[in-house]
């Protein structure tokens, strides 16, 4: 149930049996873009290694379980850019097999839903790294830096870190929408068992 939900908010219609592809690897040297629809800014692979200009995932500071948001993150990213691929069930698949199958489709719901409120905000591109490209999914975009770093301070409790970024992701438009589904996620991840390290805020009161 919660597939075609997520299948119907990323392609605008019910998911059908034809949808159902073969989980073929998305090609990392391929960079592709999507295309605006007037409303709703484009997302954008971006495959440059030039790695001075980028900050190491490994030193963003972000958790394991943060991270685990962000790869699922960029699968999403990819069904916009390469929708001849499932990889939005690649991302769900990874948050079944990070979190189990109690909160792993829940999470991967509210992740989708972060995804989508932080693309209805923006009126430009968004840029992400390609999780199928080692070398890429090692750095992050400063896009990515701001929208994790958003769930982060959330999760935290740190409101101004979380308004801040926000405010910056949404280039200065509406992020009501955007904490909101960030607090529905964060609650989420609160009930991981402890081995996940998540703490109890979900940045709004």
């Amino acid at each position: 149930m919660i597939r075609k939900l997520i299948f119907a908010v990323i392609f605008g219609r019910p998911a059908r049996d034809s949808d159902r592809l073969s989980k073929t690897a998305h090609d990392p040297q391929k960079g592709t873009s999507s295309k605006t629809d007037g409303t709703i800014p484009a997302v954008t692979h971006d495959h440059s290694h030039a790695e001075e200009n980028k900050l190491r995932l490994a030193d963003a500071g972000f958790d394991p379980v943060e991270q685990i948001v962000l790869h699922m993150a960029r699968r999403y990213f990819l069904s916009y850019t390469d929708k001849a691929q499932p990889h939005w069930e690649t991302a769900m698949d990874y948050s079944v097999a990070s979190f189990g199958p109690a909160l792993g489709p829940n999470i991967a719901y509210h992740v989708m839903d972060v995804l989508r409120t932080m693309r209805e905000a923006r009126k430009t591109v968004f840029r992400f790294t390609n999780p199928c490209c080692k070398a890429c999914a090692a750095r992050l975009t400063d896009c990515e830096r701001l929208l994790v770093g958003t769930i982060s301070a959330a999760r935290r409790g740190d409101r101004i870190r979380a308004q801040m970024d926000a405010l910056i992701v949404c280039e200065g438009f509406d992020t009501g929408p955007l904490l909101r589904a960030v607090a529905r996620l964060n609650t989420s991840l609160a009930l991981l068992p402890g081995q996940f390290h998540c703490t109890a805020g979900t940045g709004i009161d």
